[in-house]
């Protein structure tokens, strides 16, 4: 798993990424008010949107995005396709089940 960044670093992102599917985000009652959704498929290791609907999600390639899951463990993965479609500022922001410090560092990014 690709390391948590540190509260520090996510704090100066201006985007968050919720990469969970949206039974498991309505599940959890935990989420981060304005945050993009696109849902990484663990199976396929890919995200099941269209490259297009994650550049709507995600419009900026220079912003500095957090993303997060439950735990964090799949957006290790995720950065790497992220990153091989140009979006260089993304950071493993853990979730609400992996690194509460980061978890408490992304509620302050609410919109």
């Amino acid at each position: 798993m690709a390391s948590l960044a540190s509260p520090s670093d996510i704090c100066k992102c201006t985007r968050v990424l919720d990469i969970r599917p949206a039974a498991e985000r309505a599940s959890s009652g935990q989420t981060i008010a304005g945050a993009a959704c696109v849902t990484w498929n663990r199976e396929k290791a890919c995200f099941d949107e269209a490259d297009d609907d994650i550049a709507k999600a995600l419009p900026s390639k220079d912003e500095c995005i957090a993303v997060h899951c439950k735990t964090g463990g799949r957006v290790s993965t995720a950065l790497g396709v992220l990153k091989s479609m140009g979006y260089e500022n993304v950071f493993n922001a853990g979730g609400p089940d992996g690194g509460q410090e980061q978890w408490e560092a992304l509620k302050t990014l609410a919109k």
